[in-house]
């Protein structure tokens, strides 16, 4: 029978192996996302009175920015394609 971890002591395990794993140093060189990642602040957390769900707000937030890449992309072949 397996004994059961808390939550505190499989993060601390799991930092132990990874720095075994990955040294510190080599680790940013390695993975140089996943250090900027840490170093930016969490997103604010939605008012609780918002009534639009998290995944409709991020999709929503998501395609607009989708949207103005593409029409930027489209306004530049236009004015390639229209300069003299």
């Amino acid at each position: 029978m397996r004994a059961l971890l808390r939550p505190g002591q499989v993060l601390l395990g799991r930092g132990v192996v990874l720095g075994q794993r990955a040294p510190p140093a080599d680790f940013a060189v390695r993975f140089p996302d996943v250090g900027r990642l840490e170093s930016e602040s969490a997103p604010e957390p939605p008012p609780a009175d918002d009534p639009v769900p998290y995944l409709e707000r991020q999709a929503r937030e998501t395609f607009a920015v989708g949207l103005d890449v593409l029409l930027d992309g489209i306004e530049a072949a236009v004015r390639r394609a229209v300069a003299p």
